[in-house]
């Protein structure tokens, strides 16, 4: 109890393990009914939560953004194979092997990787998902600013012939 009659804010530690124990077995045993609880409670209070975590952020952006930074740089592959399995279903081994085929250099310029990157960009057709190869950000770049169209690459190099000296 406080000064004021209330109890303490904090409590001691084995009581706050003892709560968080009974909270996951309670958890446990109701799974399917607490679930769909928390579903609809943030379906009806979507706007409320959306506000909190939003002022959250704001009060606390550079903590945060540290601690994502961090997770990142010491979580580096472990993203990566995630990010290439998910986005193009590639693993990491196979990239690996790509870009040890390519010399490390973009398949295009045959420069090291650009834009600040450490790795080069995974280019692949947009239809269907297919690698095509591995690109630095410049070329991956420009591949989508001409739509992916040879027609339009084929334009732009005559136009670019035209004026050379």
């Amino acid at each position: 109890m406080t000064e004021t009659g209330g109890q303490s804010a904090e409590r001691p530690e084995t009581d706050r393990d003892e709560i968080n124990a009974k909270r996951r077995a309670r958890y446990r045993k109701n799974r399917d009914q607490e679930r769909t609880q928390q579903s609809e409670y943030k379906r009806i209070n979507r706007d409320k939560i959306l506000r909190q975590e939003a002022l959250r952020y704001q009060n606390n952006s550079e903590v945060i953004k540290n601690k994502v930074a961090e997770y990142r740089r010491s979580n580096q592959e472990p993203l990566l194979r995630k990010n290439l399995q998910e986005k193009y279903s590639l693993s990491l081994e196979d990239y690996r092997e790509m870009e040890a085929k390519q010399n490390g250099v973009c398949r295009i310029c045959k420069g090291p990787p650009t834009g600040g990157r450490e790795r080069l960009s995974v280019d692949h057709r947009h239809t269907d998902n297919r690698v095509r190869g591995l690109l630095c950000s410049n070329c991956n770049a420009a591949l989508g600013l001409f739509q992916d169209s040879p027609e339009i690459l084929d334009e732009a190099s005559s136009y670019l012939k035209e004026f050379l000296d």
